[in-house]
């Protein structure tokens, strides 16, 4: 009997499998950002108090939101001159005996709009001295009006822009408007020129307008040169597009210098670049715009003298209109520390990149009434291949862009921000952020992320941030960046291999129990005798 046991034990060694495992020892972490306040704030009243020659001075009522009223911008026409937190504005610079009308939103921490104020209309007095008026040369006596040579209409989904030219310098005024009594508003132009340029914001997703085009000459007479409509892009024609990658911001002594690259296969039309010391701009407009173009560096100069830290976020845009969610980076000056407990501040990750998916709701923090995704809520997708994070790992092609999103009805309550977080397996410094912002259709948030080119295991992590900066979530789940050869090579190796495995598990079985069947008789038979 003690030979049966021993022989019984010596396969049952056999038969346990062996696993070995390479590991790489590099990690890569990417983040995301959302908002869930979709209440604008109430519609201001706008006044001017004051008018000179050159000056007009504004003020307005103060608005109420849910959360908090974040500040107001004004207009002039349909030009933003300034966003401001102040109740007032002085308008200088401006040219005497001209009309100019005002209008002027109320903006939330969300950055939802209120609908623009009352219509005001200035128009500033004469100097007390005429100025001496340049003279303009009149063309021959068969160009005694205006004529227009060519039109540039351009529309996307809420901007659009115009384009004359005429056949000698002229000034040109623009007026537009859902209806053809062209309430919107209306540009003035101060200079004779040949060629002029509008630019229109803020029009709502697939609506019509009136325009009206009218030129006129050095002499003052007057020719409508255009009367038409155009029509907004739908949001359906709309796609979500990637963000720039390896977005750093790096300080340099009182400098900060950008950079980014450009994702491939995208029809970039530019990249804006927002900044602000207040938190990560979530919108394109959120802040101050330090570049706009189509460079992969910008240096902002003398910054960190100011504020520190500062928050950066890259938008861009495609020649369809379309706006990425946004790439994040954060600097600090060189005497600064890193604040801890600030939401979008925790841009280096500590974590471990084989740990199993884990999610950390905070309930201090999360009300009755708030709802929060679970791992399976949040989807990571490649073309037709979809994951969860309660998939472990997920396995991404690094030649692909990522996308990330949110189901709108998963996740609920005073939220302001989903930000998502991975770390480059082959360079610590590549902890790439990105913005969760809600779709064009309203039904997900969601952030594009521009193929990585790199391999290695990696891991993501989500935070969802409430409107007072508190992280009320967290997510993480393993990642692993695989090239297309070699994830088709693993997967034909790991099929060979496990075949092997059961063939061989199934013939020392079978030897097994022969054994075993051998000793029981050789037993009986010596019972017997």
């Amino acid at each position: 009997m003690k030979k049966f046991l021993i022989i019984i034990s010596f396969f049952a060694v056999l038969a346990t499998p062996v696993i070995a495992q390479e590991a790489t020892s590099n990690e890569f972490n990417i983040r995301v950002f959302g908002s869930n306040d979709t209440i604008p704030p109430t519609t201001p009243v706008l006044a001017a108090t004051s008018t000179t020659a050159t000056q007009v001075d504004l003020s307005w009522s103060t608005s109420t939101d849910n959360f908090a009223v974040s500040g107001y911008r004004l207009y002039r026409g349909a030009v933003v001159i300034a966003t401001t937190t102040q109740l007032s504005f002085i308008d200088s610079g401006l040219s005497p005996s001209t009309t100019y009308s005002y209008q002027v939103q109320a903006f939330d921490t969300a950055f939802n709009f209120s609908t623009t104020s009352n219509l005001v209309t200035v128009t500033t007095p004469d100097l007390p001295v005429e100025p001496v008026q340049p003279v303009v040369p009149l063309p021959e006596a068969n160009s005694a009006r205006v004529a227009m040579r060519m039109l540039d209409l351009n529309t996307g989904v809420s901007t659009s822009s115009i384009g004359v030219e005429t056949a000698f310098p002229s000034r040109i005024e623009l007026r537009w408007g859902r209806t053809e009594t062209y309430e919107l508003g209306y540009f003035v132009g101060g200079v004779y020129r040949s060629d002029h340029s509008f630019f229109l914001d803020d029009l709502e997703p697939g609506t019509t307008y009136a325009y009206e085009i009218v030129g006129f000459t050095p002499r003052g007479q007057e020719r409508v040169l255009v009367q038409d409509t155009f029509t907004t892009k739908s949001l359906s024609e709309i796609i979500p597009i990637p963000n720039v990658s390896n977005f750093w911001a790096l300080q340099n002594e009182q400098d900060v210098d950008l950079s980014w690259s450009l994702p491939r296969g995208i029809d970039t039309q530019f990249v804006r670049i927002v900044r602000s010391h207040l938190g990560f701009p979530e919108y394109p407009n959120n802040g101050a715009v330090v570049y706009q173009g189509l460079s992969t560096e910008f240096v902002d100069e003398n910054i960190l003298s100011v504020y520190s830290p500062v928050y950066y976020t890259a938008f861009l845009y495609d020649t369809s209109e379309s706006v990425s969610s946004g790439a994040l980076a954060v600097v600090y000056a060189a005497n600064d520390g890193e604040p801890d407990g600030e939401a979008g501040m925790d841009i280096g990750l500590d974590v471990d990149v084989f740990s199993a998916p884990t999610s950390t709701i905070n309930t201090d923090r999360v009300s009755p009434d708030m709802l929060m995704p679970g791992l399976r809520d949040i989807i990571v997708s490649q073309d037709e291949l979809k994951y969860t994070m309660e998939d472990s790992p997920l396995f991404l092609d690094s030649l692909k862009s990522v996308k990330i999103s949110i189901a709108k009805e998963s996740i609920t309550g005073n939220l302001k921000s989903i930000i998502a977080t991975i770390i480059n397996p082959t360079d610590n410094r590549d902890n790439f952020s990105f913005l969760l912002r809600i779709n064009p259709d309203r039904t997900a948030y969601e952030a594009v992320i521009a193929s990585l080119g790199v391999t290695g295991r990696s891991q993501l992590k989500l935070g969802v941030y409430d409107f007072e900066s508190f992280m009320v979530a967290s997510y993480q789940s393993p990642i692993m960046f695989t090239e297309p050869e070699a994830r088709v090579d693993e997967t034909l190796a790991d099929v060979v291999f496990n075949q092997i495995n059961l063939i061989l598990l199934g013939v020392i079985l079978a030897a097994t129990s022969f054994l075993i069947f051998l000793l029981v008789k050789r037993q009986r038979d010596e019972d017997n005798q």
